[in-house]
Formats: C-alpha cells, sequence, structure tokens
C-alpha cells in the first residue's frame, strides 16, 4: 500500500519536474524538497516490500516443503495409541478363552444344552419344559 502511493507520488513530481523542464523553467524548493523526501520514503517503502516479500516467501517454502514434520508427533502419536488399544483388546480377548472354559463346565454341571431351549420354549407350552425350581415357593408350601 505505502509502495503504490509513494511510487505515484514521485512519479507524479518527476513528471512536474519534466514539464518544468522543458519550459525552462526550475522547480521550486518546496517541491525539490517534497520530491527527496518523498525518494526516500519510496527507498524505505521497496525495502520494506522486499523484506516482507522475502519473509513471505520462506513462509511459503516452509510450509509447502516441510509442514509434514508438523504432523510428525501427532501420527506418532495415533499410531502410539492404536498400538496400546490393540494390545490392550488382546488382553481382554485372551481372557475370554478362559470364560468359555468356565461356561462349559457349568453346562455340563447343571446339565444346559449347548444348543438352547430358545426354539422349545417358544414352541411348547410351560408344563412341557419346566425343569423344576430349586426355590421353595411359600405358596406351595403351606
Amino acid at each position: 500500500n505505502g509502495l503504490n502511493h509513494y511510487t505515484s507520488k514521485v512519479n507524479s513530481l518527476r513528471h512536474e519536474l519534466v514539464k518544468l523542464k522543458e519550459k525552462n523553467r526550475a522547480m521550486k524548493p518546496k517541491q525539490i524538497d517534497k520530491l527527496d523526501r518523498n525518494k526516500a520514503k519510496l527507498t524505505e517503502a521497496c525495502e520494506s516490500h522486499d523484506e516482507s516479500g522475502e519473509s513471505l516467501l520462506m513462509l511459503m517454502e516452509e510450509v509447502t516443503l516441510r509442514s509434514w514434520r508438523d504432523a510428525f508427533p501427532l501420527l506418532k502419536k495415533s499410531i502410539m495409541f492404536e498400538c496400546d488399544f490393540a494390545t490392550m483388546t488382546h488382553a481382554h480377548m485372551a481372557k475370554l478363552g478362559k470364560s468359555l472354559e468356565v461356561l462349559d463346565t457349568i453346562a455340563v454341571k447343571e446339565s444346559i444344552a449347548t444348543k438352547g431351549r430358545l426354539e422349545k420354549v417358544r414352541s411348547k407350552d410351560p408344563e412341557n419344559i419346566y425343569t423344576g425350581s430349586r426355590f421353595k415357593l411359600s405358596a406351595r408350601e403351606e
């Protein structure tokens, strides 16, 4: 913004100077001073613009060529989390084998059919599938 502003001012003052020279006239001291001041400001604006441009180019290069390095720790931690989760899941799944053994022991001890009774329960009268109760019912005791 400052670069365009001072470029325009300096060009305008230079154009004015050329017109005056064509007419064999000198520029007023105030105008010469104004031109010098604006040339100095234009030089500062050019330097600032160049520095900003270089800084922007450095940032663009850093982001486009090396931004993967910023995501690297996140990727590593994600993989570590997945490994830990898989280890925990494996530990839980390994215990299921023992649970199956316990269930098989209970099935033998309690004479539980391995295929289950749901189909019988659905299709038969309760009296035909009743296996008895371990609990004493107070109404029957009396």
